[in-house]
């Protein structure tokens, strides 16, 4: 086992993710689209990975501790839940569970193949054909490795919102079985984190209506209510979330130098919007899409508006990963699918260096 730590990690799958790159870079349009029927190298990955962050010492990072703690609590009996909300059962659940079969290291190990087995998962029913460009992606993210030894339970639930999706857009057509199934799943993953509340709702609309263009619009839309009437916009966000945490984080008296810490972050703005904008480029520029591609878009687009209205509040950047978690396959799934480029196999390469060098520094 390679020691663990975010610096062995980001050395480790940066090195794997541009010699993927690199890799597709020789490939030829029909090549890259042909896909691979059976990615083995990247489902061993996958399982390594799980086994990677789920073995990670009990002692790493502050959050890792935090439910450490409070599972030891639990298991001594110090604690009745590790839970304060209970709205948050299914978190108990997986409390439970392991209390009655393993240890702590159990525990992590757990809520580790939740969340990264949850998203290969998805990935695997998004894009089985080129599930190595989907974890290509979602490994390297930025987000990836913090969620997955910090952001335990919000990392958790929206895995489990990713592969809701992925039951949804299964049939490439509404399905009202399979949409029953995808919003249960998002229904148990607000039981993990409340703030997956959103995640529901907005899976409703797709459910009805998936529609990239008017997603854009509306996306635009929220960026000037945000930048105008940002008080208003947070008020609204506030009740319709549903979960305390906002106003715990509105209330903050945070007191940072920098502007992009406070008040209007532009730079999330502008990291979500690349996402909007290669989501244009492919629906109404080339004019190519699907319907798992409506959904994911659709989904990314309004969960993201609606975190635009509130990013003014301190903390926003925890309800931005309601989106930023399905981010990579918006990235993935397009160059994947649909001939967007002359060159496929070397417009995918240096998109994904470009993503990996941002995740890096």
């Amino acid at each position: 086992m390679i020691p663990f730590g975010m610096e062995y990690w980001y050395i480790i799958m940066p090195i794997l993710g541009i010699l993927y790159a690199f890799i597709q870079m020789s490939k030829n349009n029909n090549q890259l689209l042909s896909g691979s029927k059976w990615p083995i190298v990247s489902l061993v990955l996958t399982v390594y990975v799980i086994f990677y962050i789920g073995n990670r010492p009990l002692w790493a990072y502050a959050d890792t501790v935090m439910y450490v703690h409070a599972f030891n609590g639990f298991l001594s009996g110090s604690f009745e839940k590790v839970s304060i909300n209970e709205s948050e059962w299914a978190w108990q659940t997986i409390a439970d569970f392991c209390k009655a079969t393993t240890d702590a290291h159990g525990y992590l190990f757990t809520i580790a193949t939740i969340y990264i087995g949850s998203m290969a998962a998805a990935a695997w029913l998004f894009m089985r054909r080129h599930y190595g460009m989907a974890i290509a992606f979602l490994f390297t993210s930025f987000s990836f490795f913090s969620y997955g030894t910090n952001g335990l339970r919000q990392g958790a639930g929206a895995s489990i919102v990713i592969l809701a999706l992925a039951v949804l857009a299964m049939k490439n057509h509404r399905n009202i079985f399979l949409g029953v199934i995808g919003l249960l799943l998002i229904y148990i993953a607000t039981s993990i984190h409340a703030s997956l509340y959103l995640s529901l709702l907005v899976a409703a609309i797709c459910l009805w209506k998936c529609d990239g263009r008017l997603a854009i619009k509306i996306w635009i839309g929220c960026v000037f209510v945000s930048l105008f009437i940002p008080t208003n916009s947070i008020t609204i966000l506030t009740n319709l979330i549903q979960d305390n945490r906002i106003t715990s984080y509105q209330q903050s008296a945070v007191t940072l130098d920098t502007f992009s810490r406070t008040g209007w972050r532009w730079d999330f703005i502008l990291y979500s919007g690349i996402a909007v904008l290669f989501g244009w480029y492919t629906i109404v520029k080339k004019g190519m899409t699907d319907y798992k591609y409506n959904v994911l878009f659709t989904f990314y687009t309004l969960t993201n508006a609606a975190w635009v209205l509130i990013n003014p509040i301190a903390y926003s950047n925890r309800f931005a990963y309601i989106s930023w978690s399905i981010y990579p396959l918006i990235m993935a799934y397009p160059l994947a699918t649909f001939p967007i480029f002359k060159r496929q196999g070397l417009a995918t390469g240096l998109i994904l260096i470009a993503w990996i060098t941002f995740t890096c520094i």
